[in-house]
């Protein structure tokens, strides 16, 4: 059994960060729960969460994390080699639920408040998880919560559950985008752009969040080059759906780069279908929205594109009606638009998509 078990682990490992990896780790959960071997599931689950993450499919952490935190507070003796491991991914799941309508504020906070007491009994600082605070309090629009927050976090010194220096810096240059303050943040972001700071997802998400700023500050070239190194870096086993959207936008505004959006959109349109983290699939419909749009505004009533099977527009001549993909990715973006402004109790879903049409 315990083979087996190993087996499926290393076909997930070879496979990479995919959803074809995540089910084989989600069978040798079961097989390890079904033998009542604790800390072999506690080990394939701290694996699922990983291949989770990174391969975008966020609410598979969710479960995962709540049963370790669960068989931990009954042992903790048993399970405390995983400390660290463990903490690192309540972070990730923390910043996940920006991406759940169904999350309101008040459970993220009755999730937040758990993580904190379960990272000072073990004797972790909560500051890296207020800076995660503050970036889904933006998200949701909620710009004192996330202020308060953000001077929490400032508060604190590096510990040692922050993330590497050059997330600190995309996260912080996000913060600051989002209150319109685009020269700081350029300015900020100088170590990535130049490239010497980077890991997994940096400058991956920088080089688009930033595309938007620079316009709004004159910068069209710089915008230029990032866009065409960026759009290069967001490969479909690293899927960052929202920054993907972030470049449709800017591709929209110039005939040069349509077919350079067109290719994201064929690249990472199959995992956006499959994809149940819905605030990027809302930033990346948008994207292919105006995209589309900007098509049509050029006259092309037809396009040549590869779809996916899965796609409810798929046709076997790869032939499309622009208006079709406009509707398509309309309703979608509307769609979630009005869920998480649902669940915010605002409208700022619904002003991202007025600000995206002044872009």
């Amino acid at each position: 059994m315990m083979d087996e078990v190993e087996s499926l682990r290393m076909d997930a490992a070879r496979l990479g960060y995919s959803l074809e990896g995540i089910g084989l780790l989600e069978r040798a959960v079961r097989i390890t729960d079904e033998a009542e071997d604790l800390d072999r599931g506690f080990e394939m689950r701290l694996d699922l969460m990983d291949h989770a993450n990174f391969a975008g499919f966020p609410e598979k952490m969710v479960v995962a994390i709540l049963w370790c935190i669960a068989q931990y507070e009954k042992n903790p003796s048993r399970f405390r080699s995983h400390n660290y491991e463990l903490c690192w991914r309540m972070k990730w799941v923390l910043r996940s639920f920006s991406n759940f309508p169904n999350i309101s504020l008040s459970k993220f906070h009755e999730i937040y408040l758990r993580f904190v007491d379960f990272w000072e009994r073990i004797g972790y600082d909560m500051f890296p998880l207020a800076g995660i605070y503050r970036l889904f309090a933006s998200d949701c629009g909620k710009e004192e919560l996330a202020r308060e927050y953000h001077e929490i976090y400032t508060s604190g010194e590096r510990a040692t559950l922050s993330d590497c220096a050059a997330c600190v810096i995309d996260n912080d240059v996000t913060y600051l985008i989002d209150r319109q303050r685009f020269e700081e943040a350029i300015e900020m972001a100088a170590p990535v752009i130049n490239r010497n700071l980077s890991c997994h997802e940096v400058p991956h998400r920088t080089f688009g969040t930033l595309l938007m700023p620079l316009i709004k500050t004159g910068r069209t070239e710089e915008a230029e080059k990032l866009h065409r190194t960026g759009s290069r870096l967001l490969r479909k086993e690293n899927p960052l759906f929202q920054h993907v959207g972030y470049h449709l936008v800017y591709a929209s505004r110039d005939q040069a780069n349509f077919r350079r959006g067109l290719r994201l959109i064929e690249v990472h349109l199959p995992g956006v279908i499959d994809s149940q983290a819905h605030s990027e699939v809302f930033f990346f419909s948008l994207g292919a929205k105006k995209l589309f749009e900007a098509c049509s505004n050029a006259r092309k009533k037809t396009i040549s594109l590869k779809l996916p099977l899965s796609h409810p527009n798929y046709k076997n001549d790869g032939k499309y009606e622009v208006d079709s993909l406009i509707d398509y990715f309309s309703g979608r973006v509307d769609h979630l638009a009005k869920l998480f402004d649902a669940r915010n109790g605002n409208d700022h879903y619904s002003r991202v998509l007025i600000e995206a049409s002044d872009y």
